[in-house]
C-alpha cells in the first residue's frame, strides 16, 4: 500500500536522528477500528529544531516537496508543516507536539505495530487518538471525528483505559461528547 511505504520512509527517518514520534489521525484510527480512505498521514513529533534539518535532507528535493521555512515556522508556533510526494499525491503532516500535559506525556504512551511483514512503526495509543479527536470536532464540528472514535469503539473498545480518556476529555471540556459516544457505544452492546 503507498501509504504504508510512505508513513514507513518518514518513520525511520525520525527513528534515525532518534526523534520521538507517533501516527495518528485517520491512518491510526483505522487501525484501532474500521478502514476509511484518506490521502494523507498525520505524525505528531517532538523534533528539535536543531535536527529540522537533518530530518529534511532524508527528502530528496526531486521526489518530495518540504519547505524548510515552514518547518520552522511549525516548530516556533507548535504546529504543522508538509512533505508532499508529487508523485503519488500523498502528503504527510508533521505535527509538532502541543504545549501542554498532555502533547507532554502523549509520546510517551506510543504502541509499536506492523505495516507490513517486516516493519513496524510507532502509533498514537487509542486513548490520544480519542482525546484528539474530541477537541478536533470542539475546534471545527466535522462530524468525521466523531464517526472514526464510534468505529474505534466497535472494533476496540476492550482495549480502551475509559479513566485515561475521562481524565483528558475533562481536561479539554470535551467530556460530554465522550460521555455521550460511551453511552451510544454500551446500548448496542448490552446484551438484551
Amino acid at each position: 500500500m503507498e501509504t504504508d511505504r510512505l508513513m514507513i520512509k518518514v518513520c525511520k527517518a525520525l527513528e534515525a536522528l532518534h526523534v520521538r514520534y507517533a501516527i495518528g489521525g485517520s491512518v491510526a484510527s483505522t487501525r484501532y477500528g474500521e478502514a476509511r480512505f484518506t490521502n494523507d498521514i498525520d505524525i505528531i513529533v517532538d523534533l528539535p529544531s536543531t535536527k529540522i534539518d537533518a530530518f529534511i535532507t532524508e527528502f530528496d528535493p526531486a521526489d518530495f516537496y518540504i519547505s524548510r521555512d515552514a518547518a520552522f515556522q511549525a516548530f516556533t508556533a507548535r504546529g504543522q508543516f508538509n512533505i508532499i510526494e508529487p508523485e503519488s499525491g500523498l502528503k504527510v503532516d508533521i505535527i509538532f507536539t502541543a504545549d501542554d500535559a498532555h502533547g507532554a506525556i502523549q509520546l510517551s504512551r506510543v504502541r509499536e505495530l506492523n505495516v507490513s511483514h517486516t516493519e513496524s512503526v510507532k502509533f498514537s495509543a487509542i486513548e490520544d487518538l480519542i482525546v484528539k479527536k474530541l477537541c478536533y470536532h470542539a475546534e471545527g464540528g466535522s462530524q468525521k471525528h466523531l464517526r472514526d472514535i464510534a468505529s474505534m469503539l466497535k472494533i476496540s473498545a476492550a482495549e480502551i483505559n475509559t479513566t485515561y480518556v475521562e481524565q483528558w476529555t475533562s481536561f479539554f471540556n470535551v467530556r460530554s461528547v465522550w460521555d455521550q459516544l460511551w453511552n451510544e457505544y454500551q446500548s448496542r452492546t448490552k446484551p438484551r
